[in-house]
């Protein structure tokens, strides 16, 4: 579990020395709202805010949550494997090849511009709309990075000489991966699964089906999910080998965010694709812009062989928190308080994911997440 400030924690670290918690947790809003109560608020807020985000039937189910700083893998080759032994003859050496890359660290932030006036005349509902604001605010940004890390075949050095954070594989660049082989298939360092294919039907039934086989060469079977954009429903709809799903889901009175996965997934899942292979489920994202798709398995959530990785910094944890501002404190510990959320996104199985663009000619381009 991620390290989350609680309510006497966040007291405790909000409070400059001498000043007496107790005489605090009287102090009310002009509604009538004690410190005490905001305070509570905020860190459930924080902690089901997170929950949300790891439970989320997509990008849940998309990502492995790590405080390691990378990652290292076998890298393939296409050498022969046993010889046949005789009595004298000393068997061939062989060792396996490792490569390896980094997951990266960033630090987002935003203030909440509470300031020690708002304080004295605010209402909860005032309060409650900032922190709302927020929340949204911290959503938006954990799926921007991490859609943007899948459907991206770029490569980012992290440092001078340093470690790079990686796409899938993709044939080229400064950590060139030959995936190992598999059921009697070599392959070499050119092997890529970033595509592109033409906008028609045609193309489209081509990722699916190629995109499908990209992963199961390797041993990644189904069920895979393929991500499309919301407004290319309908193109998929109209495809020849599309299945409507079964809506016979029991809906049930549950925890809220048990009841938000289960909305969150009737309304993505839109149906399925049948394949020379297997089945595709087929899932809108109102992030993707037109003209892209992404496919992938996902082996449930926090899945160490999901396609993604999200590091997060031990000491202050995977979920936000809320940090006491730089600026003097005058009547509250919240006074010009920052919201922090520490995290980067890295690929954590390069072959586990598939990118297409769809155009009539020229290469794969990463898309702009909206």
């Amino acid at each position: 579990m991620p390290t989350l400030l609680g309510p006497g924690d966040m007291k405790q670290f909000a409070l400059p020395l001498g000043w007496d918690a107790g005489e605090l947790l009287k102090h009310q809003l002009a509604d009538g709202t004690t410190f005490e109560r905001i305070t509570n608020d905020i860190v459930a807020a924080l902690r089901l805010k997170y929950q949300e985000l790891s439970n989320d039937p997509i990008y849940g189910g998309m990502i492995h949550v790590t405080d390691e700083l990378g990652k290292e893998y076998r890298d393939g080759d296409s050498t022969a494997g046993m010889s046949e032994r005789t009595e004298y003859t000393t068997a061939d050496p062989k060792r396996g090849k490792t490569i390896g890359h980094m997951y990266p660290l960033r630090s987002y932030d935003r203030s909440m511009q509470w300031t020690w006036d708002f304080f004295r005349k605010a209402r909860q509902a005032q309060i409650d709309a900032d922190l709302q604001r927020a929340l949204y605010d911290v959503e938006d940004n954990w799926q921007k990075r991490i859609l943007t890390r899948f459907f991206s075949n770029a490569e980012n050095q992290l440092a001078t000489g340093g470690g790079y954070d990686v796409p899938f594989v993709k044939g080229t660049g400064s950590v060139p991966f030959t995936p190992p082989a598999y059921m009697g298939q070599t392959f070499t360092s050119s092997h890529s699964h970033f595509d592109r294919k033409t906008d028609d039907s045609d193309g489209r039934i081509a990722a699916l089906t190629e995109g499908y086989e990209h992963l199961a060469e390797h041993g990644i079977n189904g069920p895979l999910v393929a991500l499309v954009p919301y407004a290319d429903k309908a193109d998929y709809i109209a495809l020849p080998g599309f299945v409507r799903p079964d809506r016979g889901f029991q809906y049930v009175q549950a925890a809220s965010t048990e009841a938000l996965t289960l909305a969150r997934f009737e309304e993505q899942f839109f149906g399925l694709f049948e394949t020379n292979l297997g089945v595709v489920q087929l899932h809108a994202c109102r992030r993707l812009p037109t003209n892209y798709l992404g496919m992938y398995r996902s082996y449930g959530r926090n899945a160490t062989n999901n396609p993604l990785a999200v590091r997060y910094a031990p000491d202050l944890g995977a979920a936000p928190l809320l940090m006491r501002g730089e600026k003097q404190i005058k009547a509250f510990p919240l006074e010009n308080v920052t919201l922090i959320h520490e995290f980067g996104v890295g690929v954590e199985e390069r072959l586990n994911g598939y990118a297409c663009r769809f155009d009539a000619s020229g290469n794969y381009n990463s898309p702009t997440i909206n």
